[in-house]
């Protein structure tokens, strides 16, 4: 019984070893495919990043106020590459400050290297500048690729560019037609038919508008091809985009900067557009900054962000009764600088409000308070509204007097 029992342990001991050696074996298989997706990964991730010296010394440049990225996007006509949109962010997670501003694509400046090239001619030059020439984005771009347009647009706002991300649409169909096409309304959509819609839109836009858009488009697709994707195909997409993107982050600094950028995702969030002028030149349109106004905004980076008032859309509403009251406020304070336009100047959906309402229609209440200072006695009010024509609206009740 004894002799047994022994062998009964020694073959429950085989065969344990043997469960165990099966075990180890699948382990270790595991082991090696992570290993090697891990490696997979790494690889693909780090061909999307410049190492270049000049983009590695972005970084060390100083960062009192936020670390500053530049985005922007390369649209591609008739093989040439052109810049329509560009982005720049201040953001300081330690405080929750988050400050877009939007930068059209047909900004004209000045070289700041007194080097030449390929620029826009344009016969009278701003008497405030004594400009004879200007250079767009794109000539920077297309004379000296990301650095000298980052070089170029860090000399204008007058603050370093610590990060840059760019992003040539044309790799959007790539990314599309690898997981199969995009539902879009409805309809299963290939590559180029997107990115016709993600270029055109639906209509006419104006540039902020246009850009907004496109960047949530982009924020969909990032969702888009993490749905639709494994784990082992993503190396190879990486792989397929790379030379559609470029920047100097790293791979983990893009999985962390990433969810930074939610504010812009945000149709709430209040997108500063650089402030400035369109002017004609040669029969095209081209954006003519207000380097004043640039400078206030630029000095202003962080918590203590101002706006320009000439960015600071009002709509001015008679809830009062008072005849022409409501034209007199907003010519005031449209000699104080804000931008108040005929058709936002009316009355309210009463005249017996008691008391003067500033109320901002964005979640960032800078704009709003600006506008109540120049309104004695007026409550200050959030109500945030989804494409509302205005940034602040200002009814007038009985206590008002000027």
């Amino acid at each position: 019984m004894k002799l047994f029992t022994l062998r009964g342990r020694h073959k429950s001991g085989k065969a344990i070893r043997r469960k165990n050696r099966a075990v180890f074996l699948i382990i270790f298989v595991l082991f090696l495919a992570v290993l090697f997706v891990g490696v997979r990964f790494l690889g693909s991730f780090q061909a999307l990043q410049n190492k270049e010296p000049w983009a590695k010394a972005l970084r060390t440049n100083p960062q009192d106020e936020g670390t500053n990225y530049l985005l922007y996007g390369l649209a591609e006509i008739d093989d040439e590459k052109l810049i329509e949109e560009l982005f720049f962010l201040n953001i300081d997670p330690s405080s929750d400050s988050f400050n877009a501003i939007f930068i059209p694509g047909n900004l004209l400046l000045r070289r700041s290297d007194g080097k030449e090239t390929e620029a826009v001619s344009g016969n009278e030059a701003p008497e405030e500048n004594n400009l004879t020439s200007y250079y767009t984005p794109t000539n920077f771009y297309q004379d000296g690729g990301a650095e000298l347009l980052v070089n170029q647009l860090s000399s204008f706002l007058g603050v370093p560019i610590h990060h840059f991300l760019e992003i040539e649409y044309k790799g959007i169909p790539i990314l599309i037609d690898d997981r199969g096409g995009i539902s879009y309304k409805g309809y299963v959509l290939n590559g180029e038919d997107y990115l016709d819609y993600f270029l055109h839109g639906e209509g006419e836009e104006e540039p902020l508008k246009r850009a907004l858009r496109r960047t949530k488009s982009l924020q969909g697709l990032v969702e888009f091809a993490a749905e639709k994707g494994g784990i082992w195909s993503t190396p190879r997409l990486l792989r397929k985009i790379s030379p559609y993107l470029d920047t100097d982050l790293s791979w983990k600094e893009l999985q962390n900067f990433y969810p930074l950028l939610e504010p812009l995702f945000d149709p709430g969030t209040f997108v500063v557009q650089l402030p400035g002028v369109l002017r004609e030149i040669n029969g095209e349109p081209f954006f003519e900054p207000d380097y004043g106004q640039v400078a206030v905004i630029m000095e202003n980076l962080g918590e203590d962000f101002i706006l320009p008032r000439d960015s600071i859309t009002v709509e001015v509403l008679n809830g009062c009764g008072t005849k022409g009251i409501a034209a007199r406020l907003a010519d005031m304070l449209r000699d104080k600088g804000f931008r108040i336009e005929m058709e936002n100047v009316g009355n309210a959906d009463r005249f017996d409000y008691q008391h003067t309402q500033v109320i901002s229609r964005i979640d960032d209440m800078s704009a709003a308070k600006q506008v109540a200072e120049m309104v004695r006695g007026a409550e200050l009010i959030k109500e945030p509204l989804v494409d509302y024509p205005v940034m602040v609206t200002v009814i007038i009740g009985q206590d008002f007097s000027f």
